[in-house]
């Protein structure tokens, strides 16, 4: 090799180094935090706060202009966002991957309100004299902006001349026509928990779409049913598997015990399993259901990396919803915090 060539290698090696290090032992992703309202517009200047899993505040934060906020987060961490400047409180939950191919993580937080509600034209608009009727549909989602069907809800105008009980269609919508520029409030329920918001028709458009977005996931509304368990042929619980805590990083002492159950599912290749993630009732239903199916799809993905194939198993979280013992004492708290490995099929 002559001499230029191995200066230029050299050069490469050197200046290439860092770029390597960085990206393999940097234990935090940038994430970028986008805020929009339910019709897809940025909301700029909007204060929140970060939350880890047990509601201490991690950063407290503010967008830009442009609905934006970026930091550096913790890889194969759950956090939580809260928004307070709003009618109503508005939480979302989400996880920083352990790996991601893109130079950015990014959380869309789509909030049930609309800009159009803070704007001093709109406010300032006079609600008499002659008001046009305007086709609105009201659509009801969770938060991973998934319709939800046959959802009730009461509907009640600021006059209160409309009080009815209403319910979305198959579709999650539901329309109805009202009057431009009075305001609406929209009240319902899900799993006893009461939700309210509020619009106002804009003046001057044709067709409105309100969107009622319910903190929820949409397996919170799906559930396992405790009937669910007669279809495995045996359930046994995955001892010494251990998480860090509020995370669902596996820690590195579980390694062997879920190697032994690599080498079962390898010995036995007509077996299919559910991976099944259980929490204590320390936090709410929510987190708690994110977490267990975070916590399952760990044990999961280890299973894949170490050969075993992704159609024989499912992982599934459910939450605080079936504890084996009491949680009113530590002991009882950490025997239901647990993978169970349910046999559907041996």
């Amino acid at each position: 090799m002559d001499k230029i060539s191995s200066r230029l290698l050299l050069f490469i090696i050197l200046f290439s180094f860092p770029i390597i290090v960085n990206a393999q032992f940097s234990d935090q992703h940038k994430v970028v935090i986008q805020v929009l309202d339910s019709l897809g517009n940025p909301i700029a200047n909007t204060a929140f706060e970060i939350l880890n899993l047990d509601n201490t505040i991690h950063t407290r934060g503010s967008t830009n202009s442009d609905g934006l906020f970026e930091l550096g987060l913790m890889k194969n961490r759950s956090f939580k966002i809260r928004f307070t400047n709003f009618d109503n409180e508005h939480i979302y939950n989400f996880s920083v991957p352990k790996e991601t191919l893109l130079k950015e993580f990014r959380v869309i937080c789509r909030l049930p309100v609309e800009i159009a509600k803070g704007s001093p034209l709109l406010l300032s608009q006079s609600t008499t004299g002659e008001e046009k009727i305007i086709p609105v549909t009201i659509i009801i989602q969770s938060k991973d902006l998934k319709r939800i069907p046959n959802h009730s809800f009461h509907l009640i105008s600021d006059d209160k001349t409309i009080n009815q009980k209403c319910k979305t269609d198959i579709n999650g919508s539901f329309t109805i026509d009202l009057l431009e520029k009075h305001l609406y409030t929209i009240k319902t329920t899900h799993h006893n928990d009461e939700y309210t918001d509020n619009f106002r028709v804009p003046a001057g458009v044709r067709l409105y779409t309100f969107k009622l977005v319910l903190p929820i996931t949409t397996h919170s509304s799906d559930l396992p049913t405790q009937s669910s368990v007669q279809k495995y042929q045996r359930i046994f619980t995955l001892e010494n598997v251990n998480f860090e805590i509020a995370s669902f990083e596996l820690r590195k002492d579980s390694y062997s015990y879920l190697d032994s159950l690599v080498k079962e599912l390898k010995s036995k290749p007509q077996m299919e399993i559910e991976i099944a993630g259980h929490t204590d009732d320390i936090g709410s239903d929510e987190d708690n259901l994110i977490l267990s199916q975070m916590r399952a799809e760990s044990v999961y993905n280890y299973l894949l990396l170490n050969g075993c194939e992704a159609e024989r198993i499912t992982p599934v979280g459910y939450g605080e919803n079936f504890p084996i013992t009491t949680n009113r004492t530590a002991e009882g708290r950490a025997k239901n915090r647990r993978i169970e490995v349910r046999v559907i099929k041996e």
